[in-house]
């Protein structure tokens, strides 16, 4: 048994990711309405990645398997993409935030995923945390279980609803590769960078649509709004970077299950920050099926929790 003393403020310092991770969504679609979906995007992980470098230097990979290098690296990198790029290319504010709820169903599929590794002893807690989270989902898009609903939705822009719902397959997916293949090495400036360098190829295959990189900035420049631009992408570059500075920190040096729980209210959070700054206008059934989410991702992790100290 680890007997090893968590730090509280460093447990503190981990729970501030969900603040920071909180605000990724309204600040991601605040950026790409003003540089555009990709650019905006490439810009905000090339920011993150600097920050990140800056944090923890490159990694030694001397000891970490190639294997699991390439597959955790290909995981995050299109988990990524698929989260942002469903953000930047949302049709509203509200549409960004509903999206964004698809992409927190992570938690508890990443829960599933770790069962069927058997990293993790079944439960029927573990279904019954699924249920409500995918029925907190439903209930945002129709206000009840409906799936006529919820495909009508998604058919106004199928593009972001599959990026983010595949997004959460993925990085249920990673964090499972990790806990089986990983070696406790932390890999994630590597991964910010892998990030950034992709986004770049996928905007430099389409930067002709919109005259590339200075012209977009020269728009920006001669609507006045430049310096807004600027301050939203650095906003966005140093929550998500920092973000995951943090969230590192506290899973080593604090308590790392309460750090965990924390992270479960992030929809909550996430929903409310994006509401503030789009300046979006959410209904009552909106609301309740967030709470159905965070609540269904809680049902999980105390019923695995029961099942290891049972």
């Amino acid at each position: 048994m680890n007997t090893a003393k968590t730090d509280p403020k460093a447990t503190l310092i981990g729970m501030s990711a969900v603040a920071l991770w909180g605000s990724m969504v309204g600040l991601l679609a605040k950026v790409s309405s003003l540089f555009g979906a990709t650019l905006g995007v490439a810009l905000v992980y090339s920011v993150s990645a600097l920050l990140l470098l800056a944090m923890f230097r490159v990694p030694s990979l001397a000891k970490v398997s190639k294997r699991f290098l390439l597959i955790s690296t290909l995981l995050f990198v299109a988990y990524e993409l698929c989260f942002s790029l469903a953000v930047a290319h949302a049709q509203s504010a509200e549409q960004a935030i509903e999206v964004s709820l698809l992409n927190y169903l992570w938690p508890c599929f990443t829960i599933v995923a770790l069962v069927l590794c058997r990293e993790l002893k079944f439960s029927m807690g573990v279904l019954i945390g699924l249920g409500v989270c995918i029925y907190g989902v439903m209930y945002v898009q129709g206000g009840g279980l409906s799936l006529s609903s919820l495909l009508a939705n998604a058919a106004q822009n199928p593009l972001s609803y599959a990026l983010a719902f595949i997004g959460a397959i993925i990085w249920a997916v990673y964090c499972a590769v990790v806990r089986v293949m990983g070696v406790g090495q932390n890999l994630i400036a590597l991964y910010f960078v892998a990030t950034a360098f992709t986004l770049w190829l996928l905007y430099a295959f389409g930067a002709s649509a919109d005259g590339g990189l200075l012209a977009s900035f020269a728009k920006l420049q001669s609507s006045g709004l430049l310096w807004t631009a600027i301050g939203h992408l650095l906003a966005a570059g140093l929550a998500i970077g920092l973000g995951y500075g943090v969230w590192n920190y506290g899973i080593l040096h604090g308590n790392a299950a309460a750090t965990v729980v924390a992270s479960y209210f992030t929809p909550v959070l996430s929903s409310l920050i994006a509401a503030l700054l789009l300046s979006a206008s959410l209904t009552a059934e909106f609301w309740l099926g967030v709470v159905l989410v965070s609540a269904g991702s809680l049902i999980c992790y105390v019923a695995t929790k029961e099942r290891k100290t049972a």
